[in-house]
């Protein structure tokens, strides 16, 4: 729904490196919330935290080249029943 790849082709596109770390839309470079253990609700900042490294430049060995001007962020809560997504931007 996104358009980060066409329907159905979510799977072929995670295969072919679309989404690694220096594919067009490097996602969970931080390793998921997994990583982190799931804390719960709070587990969605690990995310805004991640986000914000890798706009400022600051992510280490998990950076991407450049630092991207760009990013989206998304949280599910309960049983999948609520969602949130925001995208920001490196104004300088």
């Amino acid at each position: 729904a996104l358009g980060f790849a066409a329907p159905g082709r979510a799977g072929p596109s995670a295969r072919e490196g679309l989404f690694g770390r220096d594919g067009r839309f490097p996602l969970n470079l931080h390793g998921g919330l997994m990583s982190y253990g799931h804390p719960g609700v709070a587990g969605f900042l690990a995310h805004v935290v991640e986000v914000v490294l890798q706009m400022r430049g600051e992510a280490g060995a998990r950076q991407v080249p450049g630092p991207p001007p760009l990013a989206y962020c998304h949280a599910d809560g309960g049983v999948f029943s609520s969602h949130a997504g925001f995208v920001l931007e490196r104004t300088a």
